[in-house]
């Protein structure tokens, strides 16, 4: 059963992972080199101003830097692409296999019937909830510590999973209360944030990156959990 399982997950990681990069490739990968463009002319008119004797010591810093911990980076264009997909359909596959486990622990079967609504219950524990205090984010963006955005984040998802839980497996007004509740705490208690929020690039084009990384990542669970449904499915006749 772990196996067949694990085949489904798998099958419906790749299908997702196909569809969240296809999307992204041509919605919010354009957005993302604007935002670099914009972060990169910021910081050319920053070192514009600085003294010629603080810039090169700053470049001789920086040279000496980049040989004792070299960052490697895809080049732009068929490689950035290449990883880009990779990375995303592995992203996939280990959501796919999280939401497998759910529904193995709590003894609810993802079918073909019910796989839109499990894609759309962990889009709004997994993207949505989180994504209302720390949303997506370009390059250059302001930005709070690490360490604290990720306990704010896992926080949120935990809560919200306990809430879609409580209502899936006891149901009743108590249970819808409770859940709500549950959901509201991570929100109340706030997302960690930056001191400033200036930045260099313009609001329309991090409204439209966060609108479409919304959009791409209601696609993609709406599409794991179909895909799972029908895998496990499938799954179950070949076993009969």
């Amino acid at each position: 059963m772990l196996i067949r399982a694990l085949f489904a997950a798998i099958l419906a990681g790749i299908a997702a992972g196909l569809v969240m990069t296809t999307i992204q490739h041509f919605r919010t990968t354009p957005l993302i080199l604007k935002a670099e463009i914009f972060e990169e002319t910021a910081g050319h008119g920053h070192k514009e101003a600085e003294n010629t004797a603080e810039h090169k010591k700053s470049e001789t810093n920086k040279a000496q830097s980049i040989i004792q911990n070299p960052n490697w980076e895809p080049n732009n264009g068929f490689e950035r692409t290449l990883y880009s997909f990779l990375t995303g359909i592995l992203a996939t596959i280990g959501l796919a296999l999280v939401l497998t486990a759910i529904s193995l622990l709590i003894n609810i079967p993802i079918t073909p019937s019910n796989g839109v609504v499990w894609g759309l219950l962990a889009f709004m524990v997994f993207t949505l909830s989180p994504s209302a205090g720390l949303p997506p984010e370009l390059p250059a963006m302001p930005a709070a510590d690490l360490t604290e955005r990720q306990i704010w984040w896992w926080g949120t998802i935990v809560s919200g999973a306990f809430g879609v839980g409580l209502i899936a497996l006891r149901g009743g007004l108590i249970s819808v209360i409770i859940a709500i509740i549950l959901f509201t705490i991570p929100h109340f208690i706030g997302a960690p944030q930056p001191e400033d929020h200036e930045t260099s690039i313009p609001a329309y084009l991090i409204q439209n990156y966060v609108a479409n990384s919304l959009f791409i990542m209601a696609i993609t669970w709406v599409v794991m959990g179909t895909v799972l449904g029908y895998a496990m499915k499938m799954q179950n006749l070949i076993k009969d």
